[in-house]
């Protein structure tokens, strides 16, 4: 009897760990099958993801898309703007997904997926942001229909009609969402753009380029310089004169009579004085009294009046034709026969890539620029010298500005023989700096034919290809640098010509 009562104590025992084994079974299947429907939930949604784990997905347009289907009449605007920006956000990230950035000729997956094997760190940040943004849009669009709804009415959430404020916090979450997602388009195009840049670096490209870009700069001051020399000797009022304005005749001119005013008023003043001065002379020698000395002094007061009021009008006329005959003597020549080509070379990387594509192409970058710093620095010698002569032909026009400005003072001193002597240093000091654009336009057209018919020269052999290319060009650049020279300090034996 106590044996079946054993036994049966020990079955009821089996069975209530049975039923509890049972339940707790129950509990697990139940609580499996509800992850197994979030997880079909998620999966439901429709994004796709690469190898790097990067959403692929579009944002879902249908809203938008089906806009006939939509009624807006009554619309205010900001429900109108959640709808319109709304639909312009998701759009611009469709494109950027699948067509290219505002920033890049790429999509953000052929960027992510070029610099997920170069920095795999970075590249794993912006998926993660830009899988983030995808939901951010996702939420708003889901926002936006539901906010704006398909008919006229406000429509209805949680027993709540939307109001106009509702909608006013919709829209700038619609555009702050906007900012953000051009600022992370922007971020990856640059982050592609310099991982691409570091991976596919050419030592020679960077210090050829800026080379070419310094001959650029030669080149346009140089035909700038010849176009300066045509248009003052044809007394042109075009723009390209100097520096944006006309330094021709007229200009000067111009300026002069602006202050004729003055200035003869002071000439007027200096001939009086001469005027007694020569009075006074006379007298003591007696000539006065005479008809001859008589007639010489007031003769010569009534012609310095014409001589005042005409002077600037001769200065000009003297001025022009030197300035023509400047442009006689200017044979149009351009540029000296020379390229882009000419100094920039191109060698052989010292080290090749490692497996980090940036130790080997600096290394490369360093080199290459020590090697065509010779010619780099060339080039610039060449930019400063010309710009020296700019700068002095500036100088030469202020200084014939300035003496046709004040010519009515020294042409006053021919009221005299006393005061002679000051006209005649003044015709000096006219003519010689007028005499100087003849200078330049004589060595500019003679050096630069003689650059143009320069014999290429044998660089020699043994020499690699830097030193080759560098006594390529030396020749024909010293001669530029001698023509600069000589308009910037013209010779003695010119100026001394005309300096009386």
């Amino acid at each position: 009897m106590l044996i079946k009562i054993k036994n049966r104590n020990v079955s009821n025992k089996i069975a209530h760990q049975m039923i509890a084994f049972v339940v707790v079974l129950l509990i697990f299947s139940a609580s499996f099958i509800d992850v197994a429907a979030a997880s079909l939930d998620v999966v439901s949604t429709g994004e796709n993801y690469n190898s790097m784990g990067l959403i692929t997905s579009q944002v879902d347009k249908t809203y938008f898309v089906n806009e006939y289907l939509i009624d807006k009449t009554g619309w205010d605007v900001p429900r109108q703007n959640c709808f319109w920006f709304g639909n312009e956000l998701a759009t611009a990230y469709n494109i950027a997904l699948i067509d290219s950035t505002p920033y890049s000729g790429l999509s953000v997956p052929d960027m992510l997926q070029y610099t997920y094997a170069k920095d795999f760190t970075k590249t794993k940040s912006y998926r993660d942001r830009w899988n983030d943004m995808y939901w951010r849009i996702n939420n708003i669009i889901v926002d936006v229909k539901s906010s704006c709804g398909y008919a006229s009415a406000y429509p209805i959430i949680n027993g709540k009609q939307l109001t106009m404020n509702d909608y006013r916090n919709l829209y700038a979450t619609i555009l702050n969402t906007k900012t953000d997602l051009d600022k992370l388009l922007k971020e990856i195009a640059d982050f592609y753009d310099e991982t691409y840049s570091l991976a596919n670096f050419n030592s020679s490209s960077s210090p050829n380029k800026f080379n070419s870009n310094l001959f650029g700069i030669f080149r346009s001051a140089w035909l700038g310089l010849g176009n300066v020399i045509g248009s003052i000797g044809v007394n042109s009022e075009s723009s390209h004169n100097l520096l944006g304005f006309s330094w021709s005749s007229d200009s000067i001119k111009a300026f002069a009579n602006s202050i004729s005013g003055v200035i003869k008023t002071f000439a007027y003043f200096i001939a009086v004085i001469g005027f007694c001065v020569n009075i006074i002379s006379s007298s003591l020698q007696y000539e006065l009294l005479t008809v001859k000395g008589g007639v010489k002094v007031f003769a010569g007061v009534i012609l310095v009046k014409f001589w005042i009021d005409l002077s600037v009008d001769i200065c000009i006329w003297v001025l022009n034709i030197i300035n023509n005959l400047a442009y006689e003597i200017f044979s149009g020549e351009g540029l000296p026969v020379m390229s882009a080509s000419d100094f920039t070379v191109n060698g052989a990387d010292e080290v090749s890539n490692d497996w980090f594509d940036f130790i080997g192409a600096i290394i490369n970058f360093l080199t290459g620029w020590i090697y065509r710093l010779p010619i780099t620095l060339l080039l610039i010698v060449l930019i400063v010298c010309v710009c020296i002569v700019f700068i002095k032909i500036i100088a030469r026009c202020f200084e014939l500005t300035c003496l046709v400005a004040v010519s009515p003072i020294f042409f006053a001193t021919l009221v005299g023989e006393a005061t002679v002597p000051y006209f005649k240093k003044f015709v000096s000091a006219f003519l010689s700096t007028a005499m100087y654009m003849v200078f330049i336009a004589i060595t500019y057209s003679v050096g630069t034919s003689w650059i143009n018919g320069m014999t290429a020269i044998s660089p020699g052999a043994g020499l690699g290809a830097y030193a080759s290319s560098f006594m390529t060009v030396l020749p024909k650049c010293l001669v530029i640098i001698g023509i600069c020279f000589i308009m910037v300090k013209p010779p003695k034996v010119l100026t001394s010509l005309v300096d009386g």
